[in-house]
This record gives structure tokens, C-alpha cells and sequence, in this order.
């Protein structure tokens, strides 16, 4: 597994800052956020060369980018978003789902099969969410189905009650986890079913430093 500093730890910092404290909290590698952040790569001062060399000279791996959420209903800004995680190296995208509806969930299925025909050399994190179409390991059980292969999982444990059960049925779906402090059982779920993705650590209220030494202590 490959351990994620999360900037929105740091929502106000800019990117090579938000980069120097993610080296000092002990990571290698770094989500980003096209929302929430000063991070973000929509940040007006920030270019895609430049975000590629900061993260160079930082010596910090990109291994993820929340795109644009809910593709079904924004389904041309989501693809722009995918694009750009390609010019940023990437060949993955994430993004949560939209309402809590049968209609969302049809509309984000659409949208899924089309961004994925139209970009075919990247895959789709599909992200849970509360009160979305995807809040409860019984929502995998009915979206998953009809989602093409390269439409994989985007695991936020902090936000679903059984996430070790998600785990165990769809951890070769699995594409990107984000977990709490509270999380360390689902830790050694990926573990114990050989999740080898990135693993993105929010220590909300707490030390994300102190949340990586707890994880790589289970992962050993």
C-alpha cells in the first residue's frame, strides 16, 4: 500500500506548502482535491508544468485527483477533470456520487460508460458518500453490477458503517481508501485481502503524522 498525505488537513495552504508539510508529517505521496483546497490545481496561480514540478522537486508522488463530483449531472466538467489528471500523469480519476436516487443512479451510470468510452486509458473511482447512491454496502451491491471494469471503488471509510464488508467483497474493485483514526480494522481488511493502492490518511481533529505511524505498525 502506498500511504496518502490528504491536504484537506491543511485546506488553506497553497500547493508547495501543503507539499512540505505532508514531507514533514513523514509522506512520499499526496492526493489533491480540485475543490475544497488552496491546493487545488484550479488554484489561479498554478499551471499543470508547474504542479508537475512541484511535486518533482519535492519528491512527492501524485496518486490521485477528486475531480468534479457526480458526473451524471456534470458529466462535460467531469471529463475536463479527467483530462487534466491525465496532463498531471495520472490515469485515474476520482469522484463521488450524486443524490440518493434511482434517477442519480442511473444518470451516474450513464455518465460513467460514456467518460470511460471516451477516455479509454483511464480508469473511475466511484466514491462513497452519506446521503448519496452509494452510502451503504448494500448501494455497492446494486451499482456495481452495472459499472464496466475500469469503474472501480473509491472507499471512504470514514463515511460508511461497514467498511470492512466493502473490503472483503470488492477489494479487487478497489481503487483508492481514504480512512480516519477510527479505521485500523479496515487497515488490516486491506491487508489481510492484499490491497496493494493508495491509501489516503485524514486525521481529522488529530496528527496525520501519528495516524501513519499507527497504519505502518499494522501494515508490518
Amino acid at each position: 500500500m502506498r500511504l496518502c498525505f490528504d491536504p484537506v488537513m491543511c485546506p488553506k495552504a497553497v500547493l508547495p506548502a501543503a507539499l512540505k508539510i505532508a514531507k514533514a508529517a513523514g509522506f512520499d505521496a499526496m492526493v489533491l482535491h480540485c475543490a475544497f483546497t488552496a491546493s487545488s490545481p484550479f488554484h489561479p496561480d498554478a499551471s499543470v508544468r508547474m504542479i508537475r514540478d512541484y511535486f518533482d522537486d519535492a519528491g512527492v508522488a501524485l496518486m490521485g485527483l477528486h475531480v468534479r463530483d457526480d458526473p451524471g449531472s456534470n458529466l462535460r466538467q467531469v471529463e475536463w477533470d479527467v483530462h487534466l489528471a491525465r496532463a498531471l500523469r495520472l490515469r485515474c480519476a476520482s469522484f463521488l456520487c450524486g443524490a440518493r436516487s434511482r434517477e442519480a443512479r442511473e444518470a451516474l451510470v450513464r455518465g460513467v460508460h460514456a467518460l470511460l468510452e471516451s477516455i479509454p486509458d483511464v480508469t473511475l473511482n466511484i466514491g462513497n458518500g452519506v446521503d448519496t447512491c452509494l452510502e451503504s454496502a448494500a448501494d455497492f451491491d446494486v451499482l456495481m453490477p452495472d459499472l464496466p471494469e475500469r469503474a472501480h471503488v473509491w472507499l471512504n471509510a470514514m463515511d460508511v458503517d461497514n467498511a470492512v464488508e466493502i473490503v472483503d467483497k470488492y477489494v479487487e474493485r478497489m481503487g483508492i481508501v481514504t480512512i480516519g483514526e477510527d479505521d485500523m480494522d479496515v487497515v488490516r481488511a486491506l491487508k489481510a485481502n492484499g490491497y496493494d493502492g493508495p491509501v489516503v490518511l485524514n486525521a481529522v481533529g488529530g496528527s496525520v503524522a501519528d495516524l501513519r505511524v499507527r497504519v505502518e505498525e499494522v501494515l508490518t
